[in-house]
Order: C-alpha cells, then structure tokens, then sequence
C-alpha cells in the first residue's frame, strides 16, 4: 500500500492551504517564464525589424510600450488574475480579499506620500552602493538614455503610465497580493521578510536593480504587514517611480527640482562626507515614518482588542473572556486575544510546503535567477 501522504488524506483546511500555496507556485513560475519570453519576443523585434532611422526613436517607444503592456498587463495582472480565478474558483471580490485590496485607514494614505518620495532618494544611495561592488567586480555600466530635444507632453503622460501607474499596480497585485498572503500562511517574522526580498529583487531579472528592489520588497511587506492593505503599497512605489520620472524631466527641461539629481551627484564626487551625512539624515527620515505607520496602526490595533474585550462576555470562574457568538479561533488570533480567550498562545498553524509543493516556486528562482547572473555577465563584456 502506498503510504505517500495524498492531499485526501489532509485536514480540509490544510488540503486548501496546499492547493492555495502551488497555484500560486504556478502564478509566480508564469510571472518569471512570462517576462523572459517577452523579453525575447521584443528583443528579435529589434534585432531584426527593419526600421529606417529618422523613424527609429518612434520605434523604440513602441517597443518599449509593447514591453510593458505585455509584462504589465498581461503577464503581471491579467495571468495572474486568471490562475487565481480558474484554480482556486473565486470570484473577483474573492480574488481582490485574497491580494490584500481593502481599504486602510486615512492616516496609512497620507504617511506614504512621503515614504514614496524618500524611497527614491534611498534607492539612489543603495543604487550607488551597488554600483560600486560590482563595478569592482567588472560590470560595464555603459547604457545610457537621452531625452527629447524638445518635452513632449504626450511623451511624459506615457512615461508616467508605463513607469509609475503600471508597475505600482500589476507589481503590487502580484507580489505583495495573493503571494504574499500565501507566504505569509508558512512562514514568520524574518524569512517572510526575506523571501518577500529576494522574489522582488530576483523579479526584475536585471543585475543593475537587483540590490535595491530586493530592499524595496522588504519595506514593502512591512508595510502590508502593518497596515493590512495593498493601497499604501501602490502609492509608494506610485510616487517612488512617479518622482524618478518627474526629475529625469526636470532636469533635462530645467524644471523646478531639476538640479536635485545634479546637486546629489556633485556633493559625492566634491564631499563624501557631507553627501554620506545627507543620506544618512534622509534614511532615518525615511525610517522614523515606517515607524511611526507600525505605530499607529499598532495603537489601532490594540483599539480594536479593547473594544472586542468590552463585547465580550466574562466567566470568572476562570478568568477568560468569552467572545459573543460562533467560536472562530481566526477572529481571536487576529485579534490578539488567544490568551485571554483560552489562556495560552494558539500554535500558528502554519501549512508546511513539501518539496513537491515548491517545484513551481524554484523553477520561477531558477529562470528569474539564471538571467539575472546572465544580465551580469553581459556587463562584463558588454
């Protein structure tokens, strides 16, 4: 007889759990294998489609519309909605619970709009960083990009789509959406954080990002962690994305803001030192607002207990609180009252994945992986 555990033989709620964990095993592998093919596809494009060169900068912004509409779009949002839909059977209001689109408090909103704009500036110092490690190591960092001679308004509203719109929404929808909540059904504290890093960073298969998405990805998940809500996630990396466009614009059309990005690369180059102490200050600014976002919806958080507890029913023969209505041992451990409730912490319940249940995860590791060592080597001759 075959003693090889099958999914019958589970609890239903770990037979859930498990068929929840490799569809979005599957999501993610689709993410990694989607954006390769497109990266081809749009590369024999280039290589081989004949294009005159008076018309060759309307070109390259088809391509690059078409790059990212399809990984976007496609790729990012639709396939990953549709796995969700087929595979686990919800409906959209479903799918939409299960990623982590619900509303937050006004105070989450108005807290990112500063955390976006510093996370650029604290990008450009990890960026830096980064450049210089594997600068040393022999990359090339030999791309460079030119605007327009003259600003084009149509150019720039599309910049903005293609870079800041698209990406905070299909990039949150799938990384810091069912994955995430899926992850978070396995793993704890500084391996959530982790894997929540290094799938963002090994996501955009580009040496050059690789540091600091990873970084990103974490400040990210602290953020959903905290707030419950994907919304302040999209309004950062919104703003974040937004900004970057915005003084890439001002300062080739002398725009207010425009010297920022000159003024950063001329104080490292004249006094590190003083550049050194500037970043550092943006850092803990930087810092003290996700702290103070934990804060905040920590107190809420302990509101909520209290007012639960004043709900609630009392048996004092053993000094427990008695929550009115049906038992959910959930709705007690979101809350925080498993002590009082049962006198003693609840296990965490955590589904543990077998080796077969991360198959589509290490193959999505393997592919984001392999092109991101590729994309170094490139610069190394290149």
């Amino acid at each position: 007889m075959d003693k090889t555990p099958s999914t019958l033989l589970l609890a239903p709620s770990d037979s859930a759990l498990q068929k929840r964990y490799r569809t979005v095993g599957i999501a993610m592998f689709t993410v990694a294998a989607g954006l390769l093919l497109v990266r081809t596809i749009t590369y024999l494009i280039a290589l081989y489609a004949p294009v005159a060169e008076e018309n060759q900068a309307a070109f390259d912004v088809f391509l690059n519309v078409l790059f990212t509409v399809l990984v976007q779009v496609v790729v990012l949002l639709v396939a990953v909605f549709l796995i969700y839909k087929h595979s686990l059977k919800l409906k959209t209001r479903g799918i939409l619970e299960f990623s982590n689109v619900r509303p937050a408090k006004w105070y989450n909103y108005a807290l990112a709009v500063p955390i976006g704009i510093l996370a650029l500036f604290v990008a450009i110092g990890l960026s830096a960083f980064w450049r210089v490690l594997i600068g040393a190591l022999g990359y090339n960092f030999n791309a460079t990009s030119s605007m327009p001679a003259t600003f084009s308004p149509g150019l720039f509203i599309l910049e903005i789509v293609l870079i800041a719109v698209l990406p905070a929404i299909c990039e949150e929808f799938a990384m810091r959406g069912g994955f995430f909540t899926t992850m978070k059904r396995s793993f704890k504290g500084v391996r959530l954080y982790f894997i929540m890093a290094i799938a963002f960073g090994l996501f955009h298969q580009n040496i050059r990002q690789v540091f600091y998405t990873a970084v990103f990805g974490a400040v990210m998940a602290f953020l959903l962690i905290k707030t419950k809500s994907i919304w302040p996630c999209i309004i950062v990396h919104f703003l974040n994305n937004f900004t970057s466009v915005y003084l890439d614009y001002a300062g080739a059309y002398g725009w207010f803001g425009g010297s920022v990005l000159d003024y950063i690369f001329t104080l490292v180059v004249e006094s590190f030192g003083r550049a050194l102490l500037i970043y550092l200050l943006i850092l803990a600014a930087f810092a003290a607002l996700l702290v103070l976002t934990g804060y905040l919806n920590s107190a809420r958080f302990l509101k909520r207990k209290k007012n639960a507890i004043l709900d609630s029913g009392f048996n004092h023969t053993h000094g427990r609180v008695v929550p009115i209505g049906a038992e959910d041992k959930e709705k007690v451990r979101e809350l925080g009252l498993e002590e009082e409730v049962y006198g003693q912490k609840l296990p965490d319940n955590l589904y543990k994945p077998t080796l077969r249940d991360n198959a589509f995860y290490i193959g999505a590791i393997v592919a984001a992986g392999i092109f991101t060592v590729f994309s170094f080597i490139w610069g190394l001759f290149y």
